[in-house]
Parts: structure tokens; sequence; C-alpha cells
């Protein structure tokens, strides 16, 4: 008989819920992946720069649609739009893994399996993960430095 080695998990467990408090899925955090903060740091300065690219982009083509634009005049910019929220989704799910996105809009899809998060859910998806994300990094870095640490 081998010996066994029982390694642990080294990663972190983030539960969502609804507003009932049902839980909609997990998010896992490779906390002991040294990169997991840079990626994290980089996800968000990508939403923000593509936010602003996004912004000056759609008025820069809301500004040359007809005085009273009907819906054909502005597929253009919500085409934009969509492409756009499809985009951060893509970045959320390359920080939280594949399908993190679609998981968490599961109540949504309920509704239209088609739904695409606009860009006030990648925000306040932001909002409330970001201190849970910081609470994590700096317990991990505080066990590292107490396991590890000049003595």
């Amino acid at each position: 008989m081998g010996e066994v080695l029982q390694f642990g998990k080294r990663y972190e467990e983030i539960k969502v819920q609804d507003e009932d408090g049902k839980e909609i899925t997990t998010l896992r955090i490779n906390t002991s992946d040294a990169g997991t903060a840079t990626r994290f740091r980089n996800v968000i300065k990508k939403i923000q720069a593509k936010e602003k690219a996004f912004h000056a982009q759609a008025n820069a083509m809301q500004g040359k649609l007809p005085e009273n634009p009907e819906i054909d005049d502005m597929m253009p910019v919500f085409d934009l739009h969509l492409q756009h929220c499809k985009d951060l989704g893509q970045d959320i799910d390359e920080m939280f893994g594949a399908g993190t996105v679609e998981r968490m809009t599961a109540p949504n899809r309920e509704i239209n399996p088609d739904f695409i998060p606009d860009e006030t859910w990648y925000a306040d998806f932001i909002e409330m993960v970001t201190p849970v994300m910081e609470k994590l990094f700096n317990a991990h870095f505080e066990a590292v430095k107490k396991k590890y640490g000049a003595k």
C-alpha cells in the first residue's frame, strides 16, 4: 500500500446569493495562485478602459444621429452597446472562470434565455466583489507572512 498525501483545496469560495438569500452560484478564487491579485487588478483596469472607450464611441455615434432618430437609426449604437456588454462578460469569466456570468444571471435567464447583463450589472458586481477579494488577498498575505516571515 502506497503513501497518501492530502493536499488542501488551495482556493477560497465566495457564495453568491440573490436578494432573498437563495444561492445562485459559488465563485472560486485561487488565493494560492501568485498571479490572482494582479489578474484581478488588470481585469478591473481593462473593464475601466473599455467603459471609457465605449462611451466615447457611443457618444460620437449618437452625435451623428438625426434630431428625432427612429429605432433603425439607433441600431448601430445598440449593437455597439450589446457587443460592449458581451466583452465585459468575457472579462469577468476570464477572472472567475468560464460560465461565471451565465451562472450568476441564471434567474434573469429564466425570464429571457438570451439575457446579457448591461454595464450597470457589471459595475454592481465589481463594486460588491472588490472588498471581498481584497479581504481574501490580505488574509492570504498574512497567512504566508506568518508561516514564512522573519521570526
